[in-house]
């Protein structure tokens, strides 16, 4: 079965029995799952071809819908947007991700005019649903897209990430900071207003791995590797 955390720290099944035939129980990244904000729906890229994915209804649970092919390659970073409509898709393949309409199954729009050197390995929303911002592998970036244009808005470069590592991004519940993770196990928060550096935290001894804010934007959680 599936299972999260909860405050305490104990896991407990969102339901029981096995995951359905097709669904990949292994990723390349923690990012290749998404659960939409009203917990009812998980994507996560097929066992049997990482390029396509599907959706599960958590509640049943049963695919709700068909395979989806976003035609990006290898499934590495997912998020579900705000309001649930739409889905932003990474890959390990290509260096922009694609914004799929959840309804439909069809790419609404592909991120243009740049993109990461070694493809996408996160993705958060910012609140409105309006922006998004990913991390890159191998370019110690991450970027901020605007969602209705496509087109990048501001790239934030990570000096604690080498070449070699990845950065995770995240979005706080009130739009104001943007975090990003990676090398020397350091969080840089950034004001989205304007993009200044605000601050470089220690959450690890070696290389930050994830990063969530809570619902109330109090806390963050970082996960190291």
């Amino acid at each position: 079965g599936v299972r999260v955390l909860s405050r305490l720290g104990r896991p407990y099944p969102i339901f029981t029995g096995p995951i359905p035939p097709g669904f990949s129980a292994e990723f390349s990244s923690p990012h290749a799952l998404a659960v939409g904000s009203d917990g009812a729906l998980l994507a996560a890229p097929l066992a049997s071809a990482p390029d396509q994915l599907a959706l599960l209804d958590l509640r049943s649970p049963r695919p709700a819908r068909r395979p989806l092919a976003p035609g990006t390659g290898k499934i590495s970073a997912m998020a579900f947007s705000p309001d649930g409509k739409r889905l932003a898709v990474g890959s390990e393949d290509a260096p922009v991700p694609v914004l799929i309409d959840v309804n439909s199954g069809r790419v609404q729009e592909k991120m243009t005019g740049g993109g990461h050197r070694g493809g996408v390995d996160s993705i958060a929303f910012a609140p409105d649903g309006t922006r998004l911002v990913t991390g890159g592998s191998f370019d110690r970036q991450a970027i901020v897209w605007d969602t209705r244009t496509g087109r990048p808005i501001w790239h934030l470069h990570d000096p604690t990430t080498s070449d070699q590592e990845t950065v995770v991004v995240g979005w706080s519940p009130d739009g104001s900071t943007v975090a990003t993770g990676g090398g020397q196990g350091k969080v840089i928060l950034w004001r989205a207003a304007d993009w200044r550096r605000l601050a470089a935290l220690p959450a690890d001894t070696s290389w930050v791995w994830c990063l969530a804010f809570s619902p109330d934007g109090s806390l963050l959680a970082a996960g190291g590797a």
